[in-house]
């Protein structure tokens, strides 16, 4: 084989690779995780299970990601304003937070929705790893996983994708 073939052929199988990792990562998924206890900051112990009937989102976030705090003011706002209507969102603090700087960017940020800690990585793991932060995950009202998001969220198509959800809910319940 030439040379120039063999370069080529080096390349067509390194873009080949990267794009098998790529599509990897941003895989859909649909079946959710089984059954999840989350060990809230508060003590609480919290089970997907219990929320099922309801979208909910998962925001795996860590106290050194600045586009996590950066979008933690958005993740505030709706839940401040869909939490009514059936949304839930846990955020999940990754394994390597110390539990005292998770509870100081907390209070810092006067997050509303419950945190957990994953202090034995049980949580990544029942979502297939976490290959950055943030990554969200919204489970849909049947417990599937209905988007699976690596990196900062557009607060108008989330929202959007959620009211979707929550308008669902509302119609199955009036049949």
């Amino acid at each position: 084989m030439s040379h120039k073939l063999q370069r080529k052929f080096i390349f067509f199988l390194i873009v080949a690779l990267f794009i098998t990792a790529i599509s990897f990562l941003y895989r859909n998924t649909s079946q959710g995780p089984a059954d999840l206890n989350f060990k809230i900051v508060d003590g609480r112990q919290l089970r997907l299970e219990q929320y099922r009937d309801r979208p909910v989102l998962i925001n795996f976030w860590a106290t050194s990601c600045t586009y996590c705090i950066y979008e933690m003011p958005e993740l505030i706002k709706l839940y401040e304003e869909l939490s009514k209507e059936g949304l839930e969102i846990i955020g999940v603090a990754m394994p390597y937070n110390s539990p005292d700087l998770v509870l100081k960017v907390i209070k810092d940020l006067g997050i509303n929705f419950p945190i957990a800690l994953d202090i034995d990585g049980e949580a990544v793991k029942a979502f297939g790893g976490i290959p950055a932060t943030p990554t969200h995950f919204l489970i849909s009202p049947q417990g599937k996983i209905a988007e699976r998001i690596v990196g900062t969220v557009n607060p108008a198509t989330l929202r959007s994708k959620i009211e979707a959800m929550l308008l669902e809910i509302k119609n199955s319940k009036k049949i």
